[in-house]
Parts: structure tokens; sequence; C-alpha cells
């Protein structure tokens, strides 16, 4: 990831193990240490069996630079009174970090409760949202907290949906919540309001097979690929994250 230009890490969507934020420390890497759910049950339990647990694990990793309290659906309804919850957990558990709390959110741009509980607005995918989310409240810190979703193979070009079912390295694949690695970027670069972005997914990963179902059972999303090696998008990454002049060079596009 650092050979790309990467200088971050989200944990989606659970707390990593421990090893990975010893990397992270070592190496340099920024974290996106991830909560699991906007939930606080009556006798607070949630809070004490996970929340807590993770907080106190990891609040000494000098890597780790946000506490998310939800992803998405699990951000239940983007309610703003647990969320207020978990944040003064936070802060109560993590008083010297000073870290802010986040959210990676999907929708709700109108949860205002919920949205003022966060010091750093998530979100995910919805580039069309930057600029108005931007306008409506500006001294609001923003990322993009999920982006791209692009899906490619490893030196395939042309997309075969019916035998071996892989997809074109093209950088023109990806589901109708996600957009070209190009364009996500190019989305977050040209704002400088925005932070950065955590690109949907660094490596494929076993689950969720998009575009294809059974028998297919992987996913087409990293820059690299489930053997650890790179896809053609990681040299798209490495020339716009990278600080040295690149050439990478792959099959012409119309075949001839």
């Amino acid at each position: 990831m650092q050979e790309m230009g990467c200088n971050a890490w989200r944990t989606a969507h659970n707390p990593p193990t421990p090893s990975l934020l010893d990397a992270t420390d070592r190496l340099g890497m920024l974290v996106w240490d991830e909560n699991h759910r906007n939930q606080v049950d009556p006798e607070f339990r949630w809070i004490s069996e996970d929340l807590d647990s993770l907080v106190l694990r990891d609040r000494n990793h000098p890597s780790i630079i946000m506490w998310p309290i939800c992803n998405e659906v699990l951000c239940e309804n983007f309610n703003g009174n647990n969320s207020r919850i978990l944040r003064d957990r936070i802060k109560e558990l993590d008083p010297l970090g000073q870290r802010p709390v986040t959210a990676a959110m999907n929708g709700g741009y109108d949860s205002e409760e919920f949205i003022e509980s966060l010091d750093v607005m998530g979100i995910n995918y919805h580039h069309g949202q930057y600029d108005s989310f931007h306008a409506k409240k500006p001294k609001k810190a923003l990322i993009g907290s999920e982006t791209s979703s692009d899906v490619s193979d490893r030196r395939v070009y042309a997309n075969d949906p019916t035998d071996r079912k892989y997809v074109s390295a093209y950088d023109v694949n990806y589901p109708g919540w996600g957009e070209t690695a190009e364009n996500s970027w190019c989305s977050v670069e040209t704002r400088d309001f925005i932070a950065g972005s955590f690109i949907w997914t660094g490596f494929d990963y076993k689950g969720e097979p998009t575009p294809y179902g059974w028998p297919n059972v992987n996913s087409h999303f990293g820059i690299v690929d489930i053997a650890g090696f790179v896809k053609d998008n990681f040299h798209y990454y490495r020339s716009v994250w990278g600080d040295k002049p690149m050439v990478h060079i792959f099959l012409h596009w119309n075949w001839e």
C-alpha cells in the first residue's frame, strides 16, 4: 500500500488485529479504527462490550487518527442520541488522544443531530453530496470515508461474465453505487475541503461477489488481488499519489 502512495488504512468494518496496528505504528500509516455499530441498549451493554474494549485496547497506538462509530446501515437510521452517547464515551476513554469522532455515512445527510455529534463527516460513495454538504456546513471537516468500488481483475482486458467470471482491468466497471477509480479520486483531489478518501478496497476478499454471483465467491474490488499481486489500478494510484514520475503500459483498448 505504501509503495502505491497510500498513507492511511480504514479497518472496515470491525476492530483490527493488534498486529496490524503494530505494523501501522512502525511504518507510519494513519488508521481509522472502526467501531461496528451506532447502538446503545438499555443497559449500555454495547458500550462496555464493544466500544469500550476497542478504545481501551487501541488508544495507545499513535497511528490511530480517528474513532468512527458506525458504517452505513449500522448507523441505525443515524440515531443522534446514540451517536452522542458513543462520542462522549470515546472522549471519556481517550481523554488525551484528542482524536476526532467520525462515521461512514451513505445517507442521512439531513440527520442534524447525528451529524452535529461528529467531529468529521464521512461520506460513502455519494460524491455528488460533497459540494452541497460543504455549502450547508462549511466548517464541518469532511472525508470520503468509502469511495470507488471499481471492479477489475489482474491482467484481464475483457469481461467474461459466463465462463471464468473475470472483469476487465481497464477501470470502466463499477456497481451502481460506485464509480471508476479515476473519477472517484478526481472528485476528492479537486476539492480542498475534503481531507482524503478511503478506497474500497485495498485487497480482494472472499464474500460479496461483485459483479458476478455464484459460483464466483470473491469480490473484484481490490487494488491488489487475493493472491497479493497488484492490478493495473495500482499503477493509476501510484501515478497520482506517488512522488516520482512513472509510466505503466498495458494492452491497447481496441485490441489492434
